[in-house]
């Protein structure tokens, strides 16, 4: 018996491990309101950060790949914020190119909270706190340099 709720301890402390090692998991903001962010983190007491992107945005692939991926980063924001994430399209699937009329709509919700904001630039990061604007970056980040952002 002990030698089996020891491997059942072990099993979920290594499903706890892979998960810390995962990914960030991001809300859509095409999925979910502003509004019901910043509820859920009164609810949390934690501060919203919203990741603003565009497809093809080389600075924001970069740090997706070198910044978003580590582990310390990955369990900083994870523990420590409401992640939410407005990426911007550009293409149509069925044609590879859209046109600017189906490039406002389909993201019409996104770029009225990108207005709201005032995002001009990708990658844009805004921690807001009670609906307030607490601190805002943009562009490439090593590590160490979104980590001191992130501690602001």
């Amino acid at each position: 018996m002990i030698r089996l709720l020891t491997i059942v301890l072990f099993i979920s402390f290594l499903e706890l491990q892979a998960q810390s090692q995962g990914e960030l998991k991001f809300t859509d903001l095409r999925q979910t309101s502003m509004s019901e962010l910043l509820s859920l983190s009164s609810q949390q007491n934690k501060p919203v950060f919203v990741y603003f992107t565009s497809e093809g945005c080389g600075p924001c692939k970069k740090m997706e790949k070198e910044v978003f991926s580590d582990s310390n980063v990955i369990n900083h924001m994870q523990s420590n914020f409401i992640l939410a994430k407005s990426k911007i399209i550009f293409k149509n699937s069925d044609t590879g190119g859209m046109k600017a009329k189906d490039y406002k709509e389909a993201n019409k919700d996104l770029l009225k909270v990108n207005k709201k904001y005032k995002v001009e630039f990708y990658p844009t990061f805004i921690i807001l706190l009670d609906s307030d604007e607490k601190s805002r970056a943009k562009g490439f980040m090593t590590k160490e340099e979104f980590l001191d952002f992130l501690s602001t």
